[in-house]
């Protein structure tokens, strides 16, 4: 988190727009309108400071016209370690930002990792679907000390098939991203292949394969 309004911070972020409009240039390239990205993280050993949001949905409402004025939408992926990791942030930020260019990456096992206890569809009732710009899908399995564990689609405990029913039903138009965060026999591809199966589900949607090895 770049300090509000001083050297360091201005420095700090003036290499954050610049990064910004380089992405542009890429997307440009890439023939894709869509940009994703993320609030502004802290380190694993850190807390959360609240008194960091008013200034990060500031920055946010910038990007987001920066983005519209230049023909894009930001989509941004709740994700732990991050200021919107869970639902609940993910939707803080969505009504302190009113943008349309702002949208949300939903990624339902990102917040469970980061303490959203029910992701669907308790966090997801939290969100305005209109907003949802793209989807991330994978499974896990909470240990007995709380932490996560990734595995399978359809493996353990998200409902996948819920999932997908409701975002039918709020006729969600974007693109389901599986993104495979496990190992089968030191592989993440050959732990992918068994989950395109998730692709099935629904012949509405786009499945991409996002392979993280």
């Amino acid at each position: 988190m770049p300090e509000s309004r001083t050297v360091a911070g201005d420095k700090a972020l003036g290499k954050q727009w610049d990064l910004l409009e380089r992405a542009f240039e890429r997307a440009e390239i890439l023939g894709t309108k869509l940009i994703r990205s993320f609030a502004f993280t802290y380190k694993r050993v850190e807390s959360p400071n609240s008194d960091f949001y008013p200034r990060i949905y500031e920055l946010a409402a910038e990007s987001a016209e920066r983005a519209q004025n230049a023909g894009y939408r930001l989509a941004v992926e709740n994700v732990a370690d991050s200021y919107v990791s869970t639902a609940a942030d993910s939707a803080s930020l969505f009504k302190a930002v009113q943008n349309p260019s702002l949208g949300l990456k939903w990624d339902p096992n990102n917040s469970a990792r980061a303490g959203g206890r029910t992701p669907f569809p308790d966090g997801y009732r939290m969100l305005d679907s209109k907003r949802i710009l793209h989807v991330h899908f994978r499974d896990y399995r909470r240990l007995r000390d709380g932490s996560i564990e990734w595995c399978g689609v359809g493996d353990d405990e998200f409902d996948h098939v819920g999932q997908l029913r409701v975002l039918l039903s709020d006729n969600y138009q974007g693109v389901i991203w599986l993104e495979t965060h496990y190992s089968l026999d030191g592989s993440k591809e050959a732990a992918s292949i068994p989950c395109r199966g998730c692709s099935k589900l629904s012949s509405k949607y786009e499945v991409g394969l996002l392979n993280t090895d």
